[in-house]
């Protein structure tokens, strides 16, 4: 097996973290009462 330093190849750090930030914040959804309601509601907003 050839290693890393025998090909001349470095094996540092490549990616650098520089900020993170929590997601935003989701709505509130839709409750219903059952299936007939929630693809009524979907074909209501367009989604299928």
């Amino acid at each position: 097996m050839t290693t890393l330093d025998a090909l001349g190849i470095s094996a540092g750090r490549l990616l650098t973290t520089v900020k993170t930030e929590p997601p935003a914040q989701r709505q509130k959804g839709v409750m219903v009462k059952d299936v007939a309601e929630l693809v009524d509601v979907l074909k209501k907003k367009g989604l299928i």
